[in-house]
């Protein structure tokens, strides 16, 4: 249940954070771009949810019309990206693709569902002239390991508690709905 002026503000005034990443358009249909995009969405959902907003420079968060497809909305039409991260993911879940504007210009923003429940790993290789771009059981995570500024990298050591904890928030939430829901019933 993402509220559309909050995307329309990822665009508006574009910022990093964990939960926020952004890059300079990219070309979803190839291994470069898929790998970017998969990397960056299962960080997310390992992370709690967010968005991927592309269509910036991610160092001066300024529009990047270097790239710009001719139809924004086709090229990263839901339906292909959806099939593009199910395609990897060990666990499936939704996203949706959103196409704000800013000074008449389409943006993408993919909004990733909070609610992981065990981590999310990338479940088959990706290769492009023999270079892995995205291994099979790698774990992505948003960290600030990187001079303090938030990235996505795949997961260390050091980064597996902040994973965990959010698997069990989780947890803990849907634990509390099934208590709620049954105590709910007694009273009745």
């Amino acid at each position: 249940d993402t509220d559309f002026s909050q995307i329309q503000d990822l665009v508006v005034r574009p910022g990093e954070s964990l939960a926020v990443e952004i890059k300079r358009w990219l070309n979803p249909e190839s291994p470069q771009g898929m790998a970017k995009l998969v990397r960056g969405c299962l960080a997310i959902r390992n992370n709690g949810g967010g968005f991927f907003v592309l269509g910036f420079d991610d160092k001066t968060l300024e529009p990047e019309d270097s790239g710009r497809p001719d139809a924004v909305n086709e090229t990263f039409h839901g339906d292909k990206i959806q099939s593009l991260i199910s395609r990897f993911a060990s666990e499936p879940f939704d996203i949706d693709v959103y196409y704000p504007e800013r000074d008449e210009k389409p943006f993408v923003v993919i909004a990733i569902p909070s609610g992981v429940r065990t981590p999310v790993a990338c479940k088959s290789d990706l290769i492009e002239q023999g270079n892995k771009l995205l291994s099979r059981d790698d774990v992505y995570c948003r960290t600030l390991r990187s001079n303090n500024t938030p990235s996505t990298s795949k997961a260390s050591w050091k980064d597996w508690g902040a994973i965990m904890d959010v698997c069990f928030e989780n947890r803990e939430a849907d634990i509390g709905r099934f208590v709620r829901r049954h105590i709910t019933g007694l009273n009745q």
